[in-house]
């Protein structure tokens, strides 16, 4: 497998069936496995996603792991982590969408640079107005730690899943919210290769029902 995408899913009935379609317009023709973690929300998200994927013909291997309870998106993307088989990990969040050429452009430089970590573009972002590669660590932990230039997500981007398990990189389960702020400070000191694309590759979506939108600053602090 070379890459597994891992989606959380949670309350995201009006936006899972397009994020699967953009999986499934991928240009990428190497073998993709797309994991989807079933954390257990209040709407149909999954029975959404299940329809989907019965009608759905290609060479994407479609997955869904179900949690035994909410447990939040960082136990979700353990789970997926644990779960994968891919050579590089891709989080995509249920109400965002990839572009066709995200995993192929992000998976041939990985290959061509040997990179542990492949960073996209946002769209509509100006953070990456050229590629950039390092292989200097000190070069690449002070770009990582850059919050006006990379943006502590655990999205859009690829991952080498040997890097993550080699160095324990999974997410604080006790932390929901803000908890990729945490992680990646970690993911920070092991990357030893680094490359970055101008292309965009990731389109973010608006989901009032996320964690992220429905927090106030007090809680985040603490």
């Amino acid at each position: 497998m070379d890459v597994s995408i891992i989606i959380p899913v949670y309350n995201a009935k009006d936006f899972i069936v397009d994020c699967l379609k953009s999986v499934s317009a991928q240009t990428f023709k190497g073998y993709t496995e797309c994991i989807l973690i079933d954390d257990c929300g209040s709407d149909n998200s999954i029975s959404l996603a299940e329809e989907y994927i019965a009608s759905y013909v290609g060479n994407v291997d479609f997955v869904i792991c179900r949690q035994e309870f909410n447990q939040g998106p960082s136990a979700a993307r353990n789970r997926g982590i644990r779960e994968a088989k891919g050579e590089y990990i891709f989080f995509l969040d249920a109400d965002d969408r990839i572009t066709p050429e995200c995993l192929e452009t992000l998976y041939s430089l990985a290959k061509e640079y040997g990179s542990d970590y492949v960073q996209g573009r946002y769209y509509e972002e100006n953070r990456f107005e050229k590629p950039i590669i390092l292989d200097n660590k000190k070069d690449i932990k002070t770009l990582l730690l850059d919050y006006s230039k990379i943006q502590f997500t655990p999205h859009n981007r690829l991952l080498r899943r040997q890097m993550i398990l080699d160095h324990n990189l999974f997410f604080n389960e006790q932390i929901r919210v803000r908890e990729d702020f945490l992680w990646m400070t970690f993911v920070a000191k092991y990357v030893n290769r680094f490359a970055s694309t101008n292309v965009e590759t990731y389109i973010r979506g608006y989901n009032e029902d996320s964690l992220t939108h429905n927090t106030n600053r007090e809680r985040e602090i603490l």
